[in-house]
């Protein structure tokens, strides 16, 4: 379960990590951080797990992308909870058992 929530929630910023000649994951010592407005956007994180979604992605766009900097999956959305599920956080906060 802890590798599961790791896969899903581990992040870091675009540019942080690059493939070196190895094709080991490494923190990219020229990486200053994010500013702020870049690091308040989703977009601006990858997960940091084996990459799912990128042979999903057609192959003309996989040729165009940077082997050593573009190797991870973009962090997105989540998908909408459930009704269900939606509700349950009020049901905590307003019931007290």
């Amino acid at each position: 379960m802890v590798a599961e929530i790791d896969a899903a929630c581990g992040v870091v910023p675009v540019g942080a990590v690059v493939l070196n000649s190895s094709q080991r994951v490494v923190f990219n010592p020229y990486f200053k951080g994010l500013s702020l407005s870049e690091a308040l956007k989703l977009e601006s994180f990858l997960h940091l797990r084996r990459p799912t979604e990128l042979q999903k992605q057609p192959l003309a766009e996989r040729a165009a992308m940077s082997k050593s900097t573009q190797f991870l999956d973009k962090v997105r959305a989540p998908p909408p909870l459930p009704p269900l599920m939606q509700a349950a956080p009020l049901c905590f906060r307003d019931c007290h058992h």
